[in-house]
């Protein structure tokens, strides 16, 4: 039964992560067409990062995977409330999800700045080396698999949200 539960388990994850992939080159394709407008709102970027932690740890603990958030005051941020959660949450989750050993971490910071809200996510993962970390914003570069850092396919998930981000100014 045990065992039932971990492969429905891992079917239910595949799925998730190939609906993620089809919502992100929708997205990709409707910024090509009209780069979107923003809902920009006084936001507490505290607040999104703790709801965004919140709705990952399930996930997280299942991996053993333990997330660390330091947020020295309320920080706020003017902001599109909603889409810079989704580029956290998914952000955080793309590392849940290629951080293979056991036991790792995730540490969140955030670094108050006189301009900008920066947010800084860590993941104590096999690390990336200087060739793919240069392309990384680049739509469609070769996704690696985090077990064997084998090529697998192709992500653009990492510049779908730095478009979001730009977007921002």
């Amino acid at each position: 039964k045990e065992e039932q539960k971990e492969r429905l388990y891992l079917v239910k994850s595949s799925v998730d992560r190939m609906q993620d992939m089809l919502d992100d080159l929708i997205l990709t394709k409707q910024f090509e067409l009209e780069p979107p407008s923003l809902n920009l709102e006084v936001v507490n970027i505290t607040e999104l990062v703790d709801r965004a932690v919140s709705n990952l740890q399930e996930k997280a603990k299942r991996k053993r995977i333990n997330i660390t958030y330091q947020a020295p005051q309320k920080l706020l941020c003017y902001c599109d409330n909603q889409r810079i959660l989704f580029v956290l949450t998914r952000v955080i989750e793309n590392l849940i999800t290629i951080i293979s050993k056991p036991q790792s971490k995730i540490n969140i910071n955030e670094i108050p700045d006189d301009k900008y809200a920066n947010v800084e996510i860590r993941g104590n993962g096999i690390g990336t080396s200087k060739q793919v970390f240069t392309s990384l914003f680049t739509r469609f570069f070769p996704a690696i698999r985090s077990s064997t850092r084998e090529k697998k396919g192709l992500d653009l998930s990492t510049s779908l949200y730095k478009q979001i981000i730009d977007l921002h100014g």
